[in-house]
């Protein structure tokens, strides 16, 4: 039994969740590598219902003309084809006429020579001269299994090979794996491609997901007089996508959205060179995320803060400190300071993104660099270096994909919201406190001091203020206020409606 996904993005309906497509302009390569490779990908360790819509056992009969001996004969291969045609296909010869009706006249052969496939050695075809030539004298009739139908993508024959995820499994996990058994597996003339939910997946290095970052940045911009481009990927559909769309409109943003990366990286360079030339300078880019050494040293400054406020006794020394962990700026400034200042809090990162932007190595490559910058601000600052005592990175809370909420995340803001009137969110915040709601629960930190660090704006977008109509917006941006969100973020808001209410 198949599970559906909680929001269909393109692709094709397939009997899985996730699409892998191979296109060819060589139907015996396609047909013969799509098994192959789909026997391959079913020993990945991550995947599971591994299948492919290449149906190849519908009986068929091949017609291999032999041109020679047609010529020999005066026919042409058009000749041998269309004879074929007028006996199996539905071609409307003429129209009889009566009173009140018409009827149309279809040549073909009867049904019970259709059905046998032995009835081709009757059929004959005419030569130019006159003759009747046996079909089987100018052509080599076999028997075979074939597709019922060929499937296309664009303009080429293509097949699908579906796949879900195991449970505890991310899309990032797997991607790179398909794509290098392909390389490894398939001839030069396959190209292949993710669809749907996974190709989404593959081109989101700079999703929507970033818009409350995006928003945040243009509002202050705005104030400031700075222009702003954002350049976006898509993402599944949610209620606070749409507020930070009109939100980053409504206070001047110029926004793209692109469907590819390789679109995204051709009009992010365009955009450089026509900013540069125009105003003799370059303009500054803030990263897919956000995070940068320079970024990160604002948490670096926010944790002697903290020390600061521990000194004066306003809040004890927190054990540990959970926060969401995307692109890490802010778990690496945060680790940085509190080493740095001397105090032994542990942070806890809860993974909110695919594993290859939030991991271990990535961590250490940021926090590297962040250290770097500011010993060259100033040399005194101390080479730091991180334990496990110091970082650890939980990976359960992710759910299936980025910016999909989670049930778990939507109890947490649920809770947040009722007991402190502090409102979260269901991409980044509510699967965080949702991971420490659940050591409460297991009392994996009783008796501990425990300190969330809340990354979600302070302050509340002006969103009463701000024009709806969404038809302002550029045309490839409508479809998220046209479209449903996705069902959790929408049983969520209907609940809220109902106690406010």
């Amino acid at each position: 039994m198949i599970n559906p996904p909680t929001i269909n993005i393109g692709g094709k309906q397939t009997n899985a969740q996730y699409q892998f497509s191979l296109q060819s302009t060589n139907l015996q390569d396609l047909y013969k590598y799509t098994p192959i490779l789909q026997d391959k990908l079913s020993q990945i360790p991550g995947l599971q219902d591994v299948n492919s819509d290449l149906q190849i056992d519908n009986p068929q009969v091949n017609v291999e003309i032999n041109r020679d001996r047609a010529n020999a004969l005066g026919l042409t291969s058009q000749q041998i084809e269309t004879a074929l045609g007028d006996a199996y296909g539905t071609l409307q010869v003429s129209t009889i006429y009566a009173p009140d009706n018409e009827y149309e006249v279809i040549l073909g052969l009867s049904p019970q020579y259709q059905q046998d496939p032995n009835a081709l050695n009757l059929l004959s075809i005419h030569t130019p001269n006159g003759r009747l030539v046996p079909l089987n004298a100018v052509a080599t009739l076999t028997k075979g299994v074939g597709s019922l139908t060929v499937n296309h993508q664009g303009q080429l024959p293509a097949t699908t090979i579906s796949f879900n995820l195991k449970l505890g499994v991310s899309l990032g996990d797997v991607t790179d794996k398909i794509q290098q058994i392909a390389r490894d597996t398939l001839p030069a003339t396959i190209s292949t491609s993710f669809q749907g939910s996974a190709q989404v997946f593959q081109s989101s290095i700079a999703g929507l997901g970033l818009l409350l970052l995006v928003a945040i940045v243009v509002i202050y911009a705005h104030s400031l007089g700075i222009r702003t481009t954002s350049m976006l990927m898509p993402q599944i559909n949610a209620q606070y996508v749409r507020r930070n769309l009109l939100a980053s409109h409504y206070y001047g943003a110029d926004i793209h959205q692109h469907q590819t990366q390789l679109e995204l990286v051709i009009h992010t360079a365009y955009q450089l060179i026509y900013y540069t030339l125009k105003e003799g300078h370059i303009p500054y880019i803030i990263a897919p995320g956000g995070s940068s050494p320079l970024g990160a040293i604002a948490y670096v400054n926010a944790a002697f803060e903290l020390k600061e406020q521990i000194v004066q006794g306003q809040i004890p020394e927190p054990d540990f400190i959970y926060l969401p962990l995307g692109t890490m700026g802010t778990a690496v400034g945060l680790v940085l300071g509190l080493k740095a200042v001397g105090l032994k809090t542990k942070v806890i990162g809860v993974r909110v993104v695919e594993a290859q932007f939030a991991n271990e190595k990535k961590m250490v490559n940021l926090l590297n660099h962040t250290n770097s910058l500011l010993q060259s601000l100033d040399p005194t600052f101390p080479t730091l270096k991180i334990t496990g005592n110091d970082f650890s990175i939980r990976q359960q809370f992710f759910g299936k994909e980025y910016a999909q909420f989670t049930e778990s995340g939507l109890e947490a803001i649920a809770l947040m919201n009722d007991y402190e009137h502090i409102s979260l969110d269901g991409t980044y915040t509510g699967k965080a406190f949702a991971a420490l709601v659940h050591d409460i629960r297991q009392e994996n930190i009783k008796r501990k001091v425990i300190l969330f660090w809340n990354t979600y704006n302070s302050r509340n977008l002006p969103s009463p203020s701000i024009g709806k109509d969404f038809y302002q917006l550029p045309q490839a941006l409508h479809r998220y206020f046209i479209d449903n969100v996705q069902p959790l973020d929408y049983a969520f808001s209907t609940n809220l409606c109902k106690k406010a209410g």
